[in-house]
């Protein structure tokens, strides 16, 4: 578990391939490219990626208001970005990766 040093050290670093922050909540997309980006670690340096939703850019908090409309939205945008952008499937005998790239 993340503890909030941690999490402060985060928002006060750049972005790079493992932190992403964002204060749009409707850009789903977003999401998952950045889930799909952790989950198949490009670089190979098998370290945790972190979605930072509420941060802006600088690392300054935007002071959005988490409630569980938000919570659902976020799940749902994870589960489809697992589920049907990341893991790879079958068609025709052939395996697919299907994805954003």
């Amino acid at each position: 578990m993340i503890v909030k040093e941690e999490v402060l050290d985060l928002l006060e670093s750049t972005e790079s391939y493992r932190v992403e922050r964002t204060t749009n909540t409707t850009n789903m997309d977003k999401f998952c490219e950045a889930i799909c980006a952790f989950a198949n670690d490009m670089s190979g340096s098998r370290k945790n990626g972190y979605l930072i939703i509420g941060a802006n850019d600088d690392g300054s908090i935007a002071g959005m208001k988490v409630d569980d409309n938000l919570l659902k939205k976020l799940l749902r945008s994870v589960l489809t970005a697992i589920f049907c952008h990341c893991l790879p499937w079958r068609s025709n005998g052939f395996h697919i990766r299907k994805g954003i790239y």
